[in-house]
């Protein structure tokens, strides 16, 4: 949400996209990070990389497709995200890492 404009003039999600900012974006940045430390720790630092390069190429390509995101592509894009979490848990959980 942060790294990318919202499509339309107006639309539900819009509001949520104003009061995003570096502060917040940080701030749960580095919650979550310490979260998959603590959790995970290497194979959780693995997934995360898996993750924010995943979303963030999804994210570029939707917003060079439609100009921006919306509300509906930030809902896909959480479902995508969760299919990518299990995809690389399990190749990392067959691969013995």
């Amino acid at each position: 949400m942060f790294l990318f404009p919202y499509a339309r003039p107006e639309g539900k999600a819009k509001i949520f996209m104003q009061g995003i900012n570096f502060r917040i974006f940080s701030l749960a940045t580095t919650m979550a990070l310490c979260c998959v430390i603590i959790i995970g720790q290497l194979k959780g630092l693995c997934v995360s990389g898996i993750i924010v390069v995943g979303v963030y190429g999804i994210g570029k390509w939707i917003s060079k497709k439609i100009n921006g995101i919306t509300g509906d592509t930030l809902g896909a894009i959480n479902e995508l995200t969760e299919v990518l979490v299990l995809l690389s848990l399990t190749i990392f959980e067959r691969g013995g890492l």
